[in-house]
């Protein structure tokens, strides 16, 4: 059984199921992680464990400058861990402990430039890149997913974002060369802090778009309602997915995430899961 996976599941249903370092609070994404008292920067605890009402269990380790050092999953008696390695207080690698590949994070002005998934200790032409674009206010503007084979690399989608005049991510639409996938988020809670590095994946997953360090370090809150759209080819957009949260906080910092989301199309999918924090 995969722990780490069963974790993120859980995860992905607060997200929409698709959809410390650097906290959301600072105005760039390159996960470092600034004292809050300085330069008037708020007051954000570090999560502490996270229970879910599912069964499991994530308590999160931190190094002694309070980065993120591990977060352990528990399901009963199976335990996995998700491994995170710094690097003049930038996040540099991300992994599972019992996967046979990592994440390595590059760097620019505006953040993180790009990161790699390949293997941990073995060199093979086998990987994908996630290479991010920004406008002039470090807001993510584009994300291109690249696989690379023994064949070389080829672009697999683009996904373009969209912002409204409050500067809040309001939509995401991904392309590939099937289909088009828009995240729309129809609004957000009242101001929430929380770390981005808690509710990343270590593997690529259908939420990935919005599911991601530099997009989640920008939110001010949490997405109260998101709904995801398909659009195969030439025939008519379908809803696929809507996701409701319900956002509880203290002194701003989460306290609890009552999520729920509907399947229109196939109700027996629908989902409830209760997230509460501790700090």
């Amino acid at each position: 059984m995969n722990l780490s996976g069963l974790f993120h599941a859980a995860i992905r249903l607060i997200f929409l199921v698709f959809i410390a370092g650097g906290l959301n609070a600072c105005e760039k994404n390159n996960t470092e992680n600034p004292n809050p008292a300085e330069n008037d920067k708020p007051y954000i605890k570090l999560v502490r464990s996270i229970e879910y009402d599912n069964g499991i269990t994530a308590t999160m380790h931190y190094n002694e400058d309070s980065t993120l050092k591990e977060i352990s999953y528990r399901y009963g008696n199976v335990l996995n861990a998700t491994i995170f390695n710094w690097e003049n207080q930038r996040l540099k690698e991300l992994y599972e402990d019992r996967s046979l590949y990592k994440n390595a994070f590059h760097y620019s002005e505006s953040g993180i430039s790009y990161y790699v998934n390949t293997y941990k200790n073995i060199q093979l032409p086998s990987s994908y890149k996630m290479e991010y674009s920004y406008d002039e206010k470090e807001r993510v503007t584009a994300l291109k997913y690249y696989i690379t084979n023994e064949a070389g690399t080829t672009l697999k989608a683009t996904s373009t974002y969209y912002y409204n005049n409050a500067a809040a991510l309001e939509k995401v639409e991904t392309k590939d060369a099937t289909a088009v996938y828009t995240h729309v988020i129809e609004s957000y809670s009242d101001t929430a802090y929380f770390n981005p590095l808690l509710f990343i994946e270590t593997s690529l997953s259908e939420n990935y778009p919005i599911f991601n360090i530099p997009v989640l370090s920008r939110m001010k809150g949490f997405p109260a309602k998101i709904i995801r759209k398909v659009k195969i080819g030439n025939e008519a957009a379908y809803i696929d997915k809507i996701a409701e949260n319900t956002v509880l906080t203290a002194g701003k910092n989460i306290s609890r995430i009552i999520n729920n989301v509907t399947s229109p199309g196939m109700p027996g999918y629908n989902k409830r899961v209760v997230a509460v924090f501790k700090y």
